[in-house]
């Protein structure tokens, strides 16, 4: 049987991602996303390190399965030790990354699922173009949400990744699915099936995480990023193309996290009975609730001091730097009652992860002269109301989700991981989130594990 994985990226702004290197015979001769190091794999063969820690020079280990950072050195224990070169004191030991291997196949075609008629969203597929796939093997889809970097190949190679180290599901049975939500700068992409990509404004670390409609191609003016996640969606629900999908997990880290908090709060093709998100290490969330949490009280702040604090995309009041109809639509559907709204969001599957070293309270300006490295730690005054750091930030929202008595969703530590997709998703807590059993576990608050 086949499980169906939809990988999704993080925030951390950097080059677009999208051609992919050969490796060289010294390295296994494989492929990898670009800019990751190339490593020779055990048995034969290039596993890659991603690129979140240094590109292209980071440390392979001479287990031909891990490999650690730019500037660490393997050491015992799957760990990863800083040399002088990092001073982070956040991330000096860290866990060995998994190498990841995916054919050049799967790699470098960019599939496109048809939202118009003339526009596409870009995605990669473990098993191809999905709408034409045999799907009667698949078990499980995993949708993993990239971050601001865009970099869906990168994410994609964790992903599978991921998928080999589960044991919840035959590997096969799991089919890995990684949008990438364009922007109008991204030029150099091309769709297997032919047809147009579907872009977004380049503004901050991306309009596509809470909702905003696309820009282009003219066509899809009116189609919001959350429209194109409910057309994946329905399409896994198609019980005739997909009949023995058991579960289906929707994740994100970083922005790709905001984009999961808020999609899964506002979608109304969202199947609890066998429907997962997973939010890992989001900048802000959107919260429920006009209340934050100030000197050790929560109390409605001063508007006069953050006028937009509580607008969507960090609360539910109308205005906000951009118009998402798609939210506006939502709450009319539901008679603009919240308590409604909150009592569904309370029946779905839920899983918050936080890395317990991604505590940086650096903002990005001051990235390359503070104590620490936030990778792109949001810091305006709307995010600095819901905490200092993404810990922070993390341990407020759900502490606010139970306060109003949303009280399912549940809330896992990553121990001595920071702002990592890689890392995250492919530590122990981490494949327990995203490869869920026949029944949803234990409703426990916290859980702390390494890898």
């Amino acid at each position: 049987m086949k499980v169906l994985f939809i990988l999704i990226a993080f925030e951390l702004p950097h080059s677009i991602v999208l051609a992919v290197q050969q490796c060289s015979l010294e390295t296994g001769g494989g492929t990898c996303p670009n800019d990751n190091t190339c490593c020779p794999l055990f048995g034969g063969g290039s596993g890659c390190i991603p690129n979140d820690m240094g590109s292209l020079n980071a440390t392979c280990c001479s287990d031909g399965l891990s490999g650690c950072g730019v500037n660490y050195t393997c050491e015992s224990n799957m760990e990863c030790h800083a040399t002088a070169g990092l001073t982070d004191p956040l991330v000096q030991v860290m866990p060995r990354y998994t190498l990841c291997s995916a054919s050049a196949d799967t790699l470098t075609r960019v599939h496109g699922f048809p939202v118009t008629i003339d526009a596409k969203l870009a995605y990669y597929s473990s098993h191809g173009n999905i709408l034409e796939m045999n799907g009667s093997d698949i078990e499980m889809a995993l949708v993993v949400i990239h971050g601001a970097g865009r970099n869906a190949d990168d994410y994609y190679c964790s992903a599978v990744a991921a998928v080999k180290l589960q044991t919840q599901y035959p590997i096969e049975s799991v089919l890995v699915i990684v949008p990438r939500f364009a922007s109008v700068d991204d030029n150099d992409m091309a769709l297997i099936e032919g047809g147009t990509p579907l872009q977004w404004e380049n503004q901050g670390d991306g309009p596509w995480r809470y909702g905003a409609q696309a820009v282009f191609p003219p066509s899809a003016q009116n189609i919001s990023s959350f429209d194109t996640m409910d057309c994946i969606l329905n399409a896994l629900h198609n019980s005739t193309r997909f009949p023995n999908i058991r579960h289906i997990t929707l994740a994100g880290h970083s922005s790709g996290g905001q984009f999961v908090q808020r999609y899964s709060l506002l979608s109304s093709s969202w199947e609890a009975s066998r429907t997962r998100g997973v939010v890992a290490n989001p900048s802000n969330y959107a919260y429920l609730t006009p209340y934050r949490l100030l000197g050790g009280k929560w109390i409605i702040p001063n508007k006069n001091d953050c006028p937009a604090y509580n607008q969507w995309e960090y609360g539910l009041e109308m205005g906000g730097s951009m118009q998402v109809p798609y939210k506006d639509h939502t709450l009319a559907k539901l008679g603009n009652n919240l308590t409604a709204l909150m009592k569904r969001f309370d029946s779905r599957d839920l899983t918050y992860l936080a890395g317990s070293a991604d505590r940086c309270n650096v903002s990005e300006s001051e990235n390359h002269d503070g104590w620490c490295f936030s990778h792109g730690l949001e810091t305006s005054c709307m995010d600095m109301l819901q905490g200092a750091t993404r810990w922070e930030r993390n341990v407020r929202y759900v502490e606010s989700l139970r306060k109003l008595g949303v009280t399912t969703h549940k809330r896992r530590v990553v121990s001595g991981v920071g702002h990592d997709h890689s890392l995250i998703f492919t530590s122990s807590t981490g494949l327990s989130a995203l490869f869920p059993t026949a029944n949803r576990g234990d409703q426990a608050d916290i859980v702390s594990s390494g890898r």
